[in-house]
């Protein structure tokens, strides 16, 4: 089978595994169906695999531009999870308030994180603004809030990554740090071979990737000099990320249900996390069966910017209030740890346990924004493609281990009173496995109206005033200018435009959840199934009569 969308689904089986006495072919054929299909299995009953299985676990994907509110996300994916598996749903989640495997928790509770943070607060090359407090960024130039803007990112950057290397002058630096990173997920996140230690499998990741350059031609656009070769090594492997990938492949171990955050403009994260789970199960057969949602929470880039920097001068006065009471903030030498000058227990605790603020405007770009809606545009229109009976009616078409559902949401106006998810969309050929639709005991899809919707949005985020740059020079008003508008007025517009039955299903849903009818479903099972437990109803009430009588006339 031909590989449908090669950066977000897995279609090979694990290459550590061995097979006895199997053709490849037979071993592709079993991983597509247990991993992509669902269907070949018949030992489990798969009538009901999916609701009665207690190996089923979840993963839930949140994705979105930086302060798009992806969190909320998860609240509207759980609900999903509780009707496909409501025993699995009911299992430890490892979930992103915890922290464990949230790369913003573990870089803001950083200790050198956060004293780097500090120290930059503090020096005097702002020419005494404050641009970390509304009041201060209102008032620095435009000129300095950039630069601060960019401070800033760089000290997340290089305490989640390690020392970049496209900060550098030279050909093919920004190449050779996307190699680095990815080095860096490998060593962090992929699971070890048996008896190897974790240095152990770093020096034999490094080896493998020198002896790949020292194997391409001298003129091949992939091979990196010497030097770069040695910024390469130079890998993450404590702290920042390293930690979040180590955590997250335990979760993944361990059988928890998931929580994990990504912007989403790139799947090379999620396919090595997906990976994992292909090898550790052994091509979805032993240990869990893991089901992928996908939430795109949807903001514009001015949203992303203003909310951002809103959630930033909150964070930033917690953080100085912080430090101020343990005698911290000012008059001590920069160490390397961030109790300096607490007196108590209590302070020192405190000033430990509380999160340094982030800011990542200096990322927020038009081209991040359009990488990460392209992205998904591209995906939808991939995977979720129209039935061949009813061309109005849509179903998930990927081929392979991926995103089972994406729910796309937004964060509606403080004045709207309407559901947040616009759209149910499934993308994989296992969605079709997962759960009956309404009625007709079909599998879950959704209205050409609902996929219209969605890329008709994706299309003007990507496009005119949506897409471009946000700009330095506009003071922020943290009490009114920041409400999410922009997502609510594409889609306003686009129900004002069109005149079909699918606006009415869709208004009506709006106002209901649109997993109201995947809840119905669950407790009708589907048309056939609705009248047989009715018939079953009928007959035990006839029996109970004809017993009555009977005993009424002795």
């Amino acid at each position: 089978m031909a590989q449908k969308y090669p950066t977000a689904y897995i279609i090979e089986p694990a290459e550590r595994k061995l097979y006895e006495n199997r053709s490849p072919k037979m071993i592709q054929t079993e991983f597509l169906n247990n991993c992509g299909g669902l269907s070949a299995d018949r030992s489990a009953n798969r009538d009901s695999f999916i609701q009665t299985n207690p190996k089923i676990r979840f993963l839930v994907v949140g994705m979105g531009l930086m302060g798009a509110g992806k969190s909320n996300g998860f609240e509207e994916a759980r609900t999903y999870c509780q009707l496909l598996n409501s025993t699995a749903s009911r299992k430890e989640w490892e979930t992103i308030e915890a922290g464990n495997i949230s790369h913003d928790t573990n870089i803001t509770t950083n200790q050198n994180y956060k004293r780097k943070v500090r120290n930059l607060f503090l020096k005097n090359s702002y020419n005494g603004y404050e641009p970390w407090t509304q009041e201060g960024w209102n008032r620095t130039p435009s000129r300095i809030r950039e630069q601060f803007a960019k401070d800033m990112y760089d000290i997340y950057y290089n305490t989640r990554h390690g020392a970049r290397i496209d900060n550098k002058p030279g050909q093919m630096r920004q190449q050779a740090e996307q190699q680095r990173k990815s080095l860096t997920r490998q060593v962090n996140l992929q699971l070890e071979t048996p008896g190897e230690g974790r240095l152990q499998r770093k020096r034999r990741i490094l080896q493998e990737f020198e002896q790949k350059q020292q194997q391409l031609p001298q003129k091949s656009a992939d091979k990196f000099s010497q030097p770069l070769i040695n910024d390469i090594k130079n890998i993450q492997t404590q702290g920042g990320s390293a930690v979040t990938y180590r955590n997250l492949r335990e979760a993944i171990l361990q059988g928890k249900n998931i929580e994990y955050e990504t912007i989403g403009s790139s799947f090379t994260t999620l396919k090595t996390i997906f990976e994992v789970i292909v090898e550790s199960t052994n091509n979805c057969r032993d240990n869990y069966t893991y089901i992928v949602l996908g939430v795109l929470n949807l903001c514009s880039i001015q949203e992303s910017f203003n909310h951002q920097l809103c959630r930033f001068f909150n964070d930033s006065k917690w953080f100085t209030d912080i430090l101020t009471l343990g005698n911290s903030w000012e008059g001590s030498t920069a160490q390397s740890s961030i109790t300096w000058g607490a007196q108590t227990t209590q302070q020192k605790t405190l000033i430990n346990i509380t999160p340094g603020p982030r800011l990542s405007l200096d990322s927020t770009t038009s081209e991040l924004n359009n990488k990460l809606y392209g992205n998904i545009n591209t995906l939808i229109e991939t995977c979720n493609k129209p039935t061949v009976r009813n061309q109005r009616v849509y179903r998930g078409e990927c081929a392979g281990f991926g995103i089972d559902f994406l729910l796309v949401t937004y964060n509606t106006p403080s004045t709207v009173k309407t559901n947040k998810l616009i759209a149910t969309l499934p993308l994989s050929i296992r969605s079709q496995y997962l759960l009956k639709s309404t009625q007709t005991n079909e599998p879950v899809r959704n209205r050409k109206f609902s996929h219209n919707l969605v890329i008709d949005i994706l299309n003007r985020l990507q496009k005119g005033a949506y897409a471009r740059n946000p700009t330095y020079n506009i003071n922020i008003n943290c009490n009114t200018d920041t409400e999410f508008r922009d997502v609510h007025t594409i889609i306003t517009a686009f129900l004002d435009r069109t005149k079909s039955k699918g606006k009415t299903i869709y208004e009506r849903e709006r106002k209901q959840g649109s997993h109201a009818s995947w809840e119905s479903s669950l407790n009708k099972g589907g048309k056939r199934q609705y009248k047989n437990k009715t018939k079953r109803k009928r007959k035990r009430k006839g029996k109970k009569r004809t017993t009555r009588r009977r005993r009424k006339r002795r």
